[in-house]
């Protein structure tokens, strides 16, 4: 049966690996992302000439089969 200075021993280790991660987290987070409005993702300010990825976060609509045409606004 485990001592109460072994469970000691156990939890700090174990809250200082949740600090150690959470400090990771607060470094390494992602830069600000665009969002999505009314299912459009606006990319023209990212850069993509930097490492990582972009978040899809925000409001999307799917229709199955629909592939929405250009409009003369929108530049590619």
């Amino acid at each position: 049966m485990p001592t109460k200075k072994q469970l000691l021993i156990v939890c700090v280790f174990l809250l200082a690996l949740l600090i150690i991660r959470l400090v990771w987290n607060a470094m390494t987070g992602l830069p600000d992302q665009p969002t999505a409005k009314n299912g459009v993702l606006d990319l023209s300010d990212f850069a993509f000439s930097q490492p990582g990825y972009v978040s899809l976060e925000g409001e999307w609509k799917f229709i199955p089969g629909y592939v929405p045409a250009r409009s003369a606004s929108t530049r590619y």
